[in-house]
């Protein structure tokens, strides 16, 4: 379950052309991969923003999706209800971190995005705690859930 109501992570795509510009650090980063509890360094001034967790260029979809994924997961099935907000300009890498590098089809499922992996847990949750019921009660169709999901781009 998430302890605070709202967590912000922050993930870096690599450099997607050879822009002087362009300049980012991440404080004691492990080659560039996962930071939590980590500031940012934006420009080259030092300004730095906190964020509960940097993904760095070389971080995957699993770590993405058992950072930021599995506990919405774990606070739907305590209940509560969740929400995944992606934001950033045109080319940042929203789509490929919400839907994955083949739009959530799941043909590469190691690189299948937030929402599909979302979606397989979720159900594979659901089909689990149906057969547990079932074995404890003796007992079919004795599980009930209601899911309502929302996909807004």
């Amino acid at each position: 379950m998430l302890v605070n109501n709202i967590h912000v992570a922050v993930r870096i795509r690599g450099p997607y052309c050879q822009d002087e510009s362009a300049h980012y650090s991440i404080d004691d980063a492990e080659e560039n991969n996962l930071v939590e509890g980590s500031r940012l360094l934006i420009n080259k001034d030092n300004d730095s923003v906190p964020f509960d967790y940097v993904f760095g260029p070389k971080s995957t979809q699993f770590q993405l999706f058992f950072r930021c994924g599995v506990p919405l997961i774990d606070s739907v099935f305590e209940g509560f209800n969740a929400c995944l907000f992606a934001y950033g300009q045109t080319g940042s890498g929203k789509t490929y971190s919400m839907l994955g590098s083949d739009g959530g089809r799941g043909s590469a499922r190691k690189l299948d995005g937030l929402i599909p992996q979302i979606a397989s847990e979720i159900f594979r949750r659901i089909k689990r705690q149906t057969a547990d019921a079932e074995a404890l009660l003796g007992m079919k169709n004795m599980s009930s859930f209601e899911l309502t999901t929302s996909y807004i781009e």
